[in-house]
């Protein structure tokens, strides 16, 4: 709208900004656009949208996390496979690498707000008034953003400069496989000048112990692991019986019960599912026996949706390659074993 201040100010900041940055004129603390030059000109800018044509606006279909339910199937509907990411990463950068860059010479814009004529300061009290008025909160002067920006460029060069600093060093020892002990923990207070580091702790490794529930002795395997290891079983378009059977190879243990965390979740969200196993090898009910019997040649994907894919629950959507669910084992005498989370892959 070129009769709205804010959307004209945007405009001609940003049009200027990226004069400056494709090299069309000298950066502004070389040589400041003439104060009577076009370009500064409202009726300059008004001239030149009225020819303009802008492209059609088309909605995304993506789609925003409202509750944490939520939030938490959009991660886990993110892409999975280390093969398709590495896919994704090499078509970027071919497509990259056929644009034309020929003559193309871009200059960084230096950060000034302590001088008005460079369109920094208008650049930001725009695009900051237009978010906004799209949030319909209130808007703020340009004196007043003038002096947010003034103590934020701070904040940026130490504090967060240090924690992405500290976070990719810990990051390469990931990459480089190190080993625990090569790893920090870090608390550190720029007030105060202050760095700790630590060593992190282990994770903790599961024991072998007397469970109440299963009223015996219960054998890890393997021995002692942790939180951050998982029992995988792979296989496109498993069965129940199938899974079943993929499961005995992968661990040499018998599934005797398999479920979905949700089943044992509390919460009015959950109530529909309470309870639902997938499989019981020893149901209390006949009922119950009749139906896991009917359905062991069923779809293992399938039967999870039917299960618990209920009302506003979404355990498991089109788009997911593996699910995680839970399983009580026991070897062929019966002596009660726990595994890893069991991840199963069915793409």
């Amino acid at each position: 709208d070129a009769t709205n201040e804010t959307h004209l100010l945007f405009v001609k900041a940003a049009a200027n900004l990226f004069a400056v940055g494709f090299g069309l004129r000298p950066a502004p603390e070389v040589e400041l656009l003439p104060s009577d030059h076009e370009w500064r000109s409202d009726e300059y800018f008004v001239g030149v949208l009225n020819g303009f044509t802008p492209t059609t606006f088309e909605a995304t279909t993506a789609s925003i996390a409202v509750t944490e339910e939520d939030a938490k199937q959009q991660e886990e509907a993110k892409v999975d496979s280390v093969d398709e990411a590495v896919n994704q990463l090499e078509s970027l950068l071919n497509e990259l690498g056929s644009c034309d860059v020929t003559g193309l010479n871009l200059e960084p814009a230096d950060f000034e707000k302590d001088e008005d004529a460079n369109f920094h300061i208008d650049f930001l009290a725009a695009a900051a008034n237009l978010r906004a008025s799209n949030y319909r909160i209130s808007t703020a002067t340009r004196h007043k953003i003038k002096m947010i920006a003034g103590k934020i460029i701070p904040a940026i060069a130490t504090t967060t400069a240090c924690v992405t600093g500290l976070v990719m060093t810990e990051f390469f020892k990931l990459i480089q496989d190190k080993p625990l002990a090569a790893y920090k923990d870090s608390s550190n207070s720029l007030g105060l000048n202050m760095y700790l580091f630590q060593e992190p702790m282990e994770p903790e490794h599961a024991k072998d112990e007397y469970d109440p529930v299963e009223m015996s002795e219960v054998t890890c395997r393997p021995t002692g692991f942790t939180k951050w290891d998982r029992t995988v079983v792979q296989g496109n378009n498993l069965t129940l019986r199938g899974f079943l059977d993929a499961f005995k190879e992968v661990t040499g243990l018998n599934c005797v019960l398999l479920f979905h965390s949700v089943a044992q979740t509390d919460g009015d969200t959950f109530k529909p599912v309470s309870g639902r196993m997938l499989y019981d090898a020893a149901p209390w009910k006949a009922e119950l026996r009749e139906m896991y019997e009917a359905n062991m040649d069923r779809n293992l994907v399938e039967w999870i949706q039917e299960r618990y894919n209920v009302g506003e629950l979404m355990v498991l959507d089109d788009d997911r390659s593996y699910i995680e669910v839970q399983a009580s084992c026991a070897d062929d005498e019966g002596n009660a074993f726990k595994v890893p989370t069991v991840v199963y892959r069915f793409r």
